[in-house]
């Protein structure tokens, strides 16, 4: 069970902190003890889920040294891309659901390469893959940047800065 004040990757929302263990009226008069939840990035929103639900991912976020080891490795990883359009925004979507954060590095850095590549033939990323791109930067740089205490805005650099002293 996770604990007030604690951080946790939950389904797609990303990087949420328990706020509150709760009871939560049910339609049949049972009641079910249910975390609330704020995403770490929206303060307005609030997510309610019960405490027993294993149905959707949930998970605790990674520690800052192991976030650091991450990080170190993306250097030495292999990115990850599909030229077919149909097929990698099938392919990645599947991909970012399992939540595989080695996978999710190995994806952000084929796009990040892609994105590069397009921008040298005075191109750009279409805007499906644009979305994807965001979608996995959020998932990942969330995360990163809650364990390591620093801005979201400034996890590209972040990495960049790391990777740049590793080589």
């Amino acid at each position: 069970m996770y604990q007030i004040g604690e951080y946790i990757m939950y389904s797609n929302s990303g990087v949420c902190k328990v706020l509150d263990i709760c009871t939560l009226p049910h339609s049949n008069n049972e009641t079910d003890l249910c975390y609330m939840l704020q995403p770490a990035f929206d303060n307005k929103s609030k997510i309610y889920i019960p405490v027993s639900n294993d149905k959707v991912f949930m998970r605790r976020i990674y520690t800052k040294p192991e976030v650091k080891k991450f990080i170190e490795s993306m250097a030495k990883l292999k990115p990850f891309w599909i030229d077919d359009k149909k097929e990698r925004q099938i392919k990645f979507k599947e991909t970012l659901k399992s939540h595989d954060t080695k996978n999710c590095m190995r994806i952000l850095k084929g796009f990040y390469l892609e994105k590069q590549a397009k921008s040298a033939d005075g191109k750009a990323l279409s805007n499906s893959d644009n979305i994807l791109f965001s979608f996995a930067e959020k998932q990942l740089f969330g995360e990163f940047a809650v364990a390591l205490q620093i801005p979201i805005e400034s996890m590209a650099k972040y990495i960049g800065t790391c990777l740049s002293e590793v080589n």
